[in-house]
C-alpha cells in the first residue's frame, strides 16, 4: 500500500471516532437545570411506595360480632421502609442534589359497610385481656353483619396518607402521597342462649 494513501485512511478512521461518553452529576454549561421544586419532584415521583399492612379484630373468620369493639392496626413487624417508613434516600438530579424523607402520618379506613375512620400512626395491637374494650387509639363498631350472614366479609380499605420531607438546592419543602390497600373484615351476629334451672 502507498505510504500516501495508508497515511490518509488512518487520519480519516481517526476523525471518524467520536470521544468516549462521559457521566457527570451535573448538566454541562448551556444545559438547562432543573429547580430544586422540580428536581424533588420528579425524585419523589421514583419511589416505589406500599400500601399498608395492617390487621383487625376482624380478620379471620367467625371472629367478629354486631356492635362489638373492632381494633384495627399495623403490627410492629410490618412497618417497613416502603409501607410506612421512614423512607430515607438522596439523590441528584438536573444538577440538584436532594435528599427526601417519607413516613406515613395517618391511615383512613373504609370499614366496608359505609363507615370510615381515620387514624393517626400504628394504632394498638389488640392483646389477649383487653375483652370487649375498645381500642384506645383506632377503633370501630359494626352495626350489621358482613356478607352472606358473616360467612364473606367486608372489604376494608387502607389509605395511607404519606409526608414526605425533602431539601436540596438551598430549598425545602413536603409533598403529600398515598397509597391503598386492603383487608377482610368478617362480622356476625352474637347468639345468646337464654336457659332455666
Amino acid at each position: 500500500m502507498d505510504d500516501q494513501v495508508e497515511y490518509m485512511l488512518c487520519q480519516q478512521r481517526r476523525d471518524f471516532f467520536s470521544p468516549r461518553p462521559e457521566w457527570r452529576n451535573s448538566p454541562p454549561p448551556g444545559v438547562n437545570q432543573l429547580t430544586p421544586d422540580q428536581a424533588a419532584k420528579r425524585f419523589i415521583d421514583t419511589f416505589q411506595l406500599e400500601g399498608v399492612d395492617f390487621t383487625s379484630t376482624v380478620s379471620a373468620k367467625d371472629s367478629g360480632a354486631v356492635n362489638l369493639p373492632v381494633w384495627l392496626w399495623v403490627p410492629e413487624d410490618n412497618q417497613k421502609e416502603l409501607n410506612w417508613g421512614p423512607y430515607k434516600r438522596s439523590k441528584t438530579l438536573g444538577g440538584v442534589s436532594i435528599t427526601a424523607e417519607a413516613k406515613v402520618v395517618n391511615v383512613v379506613y373504609t370499614m366496608g359497610d359505609g363507615g370510615r375512620v381515620t387514624c393517626n400512626g400504628p394504632g394498638v395491637a389488640w392483646e389477649k385481656g383487653s375483652g370487649k374494650t375498645s381500642s384506645p387509639s383506632c377503633g370501630y363498631r359494626y352495626q350489621k353483619m358482613s356478607p352472606g350472614e358473616g360467612s364473606r366479609p367486608y372489604e376494608i380499605g387502607a389509605r395511607a396518607t404519606w409526608k414526605v420531607s425533602w431539601s436540596g438546592g438551598g430549598q425545602s419543602g413536603v409533598v403529600t402521597t398515598y397509597t391503598e390497600s386492603t383487608g377482610p373484615g368478617y362480622v356476625g351476629e352474637l347468639h345468646v342462649l337464654n336457659s332455666r334451672d
